[in-house]
């Protein structure tokens, strides 16, 4: 029952390690900070929408791809979108420390691709599933504390 328990608890690690909630708190400034044109309110309209039709299309992905191929091509896809997001930073960092290189000008809407894509791949996998297989892992009989427990460590770990 151990080994199953610590498996729970490292794809919760890994969930809150993966930044979901802090794209999702800190939309606003990621926008601001890599140098979207749009207005904040606006990226957190694109932000929630994002959120709320993923729901709707994991309803009809996971039933149908099986978990294990949506859990995977979900991590993939985030992983792909953070380091869309870092090499906007990157661009954006070597644009400011030379001024006679411009800024690029899909660094417009690429920090706003990735955190969407971030995002919507998130919430259709990972971000929701990681809660399902973790309630399967173990039995019945004790699944109620342990989700207790998961669900105490990933709160936990949100408030670092």
């Amino acid at each position: 029952m151990l080994k199953p328990f610590l498996i729970g608890l490292f794809m919760m690690f890994f969930l809150q390690m993966s930044g979901f909630n802090v794209m999702v708190f800190y939309c606003v400034p990621i926008f601001k900070s890599v140098g979207v044109s749009l207005e904040p309110n606006l990226a957190s309209v694109i932000v929630g929408a994002t959120l709320l039709l993923s729901c709707f299309v994991a309803l009809a992905v996971v039933s149908q791809l099986g978990r294990k191929v949506v859990l995977v091509t979900s991590i993939l896809g985030m992983a792909v979108c953070d380091i869309l997001l870092g090499t906007c930073y990157h661009l954006q960092e070597v644009a400011a420390r030379s001024p006679d290189t411009p800024v690029p000008s899909y660094l417009g809407w690429l920090p706003i691709l990735a955190v969407v894509g971030f995002l919507f791949l998130g919430n259709v996998g990972y971000g929701t599933l990681v809660w399902v297989v973790t309630a399967e892992l173990l039995p019945p009989k004790v699944n109620k504390k342990d989700d207790d427990t998961y669900s105490l460590y990933t709160y936990t770990q949100t408030l670092r």
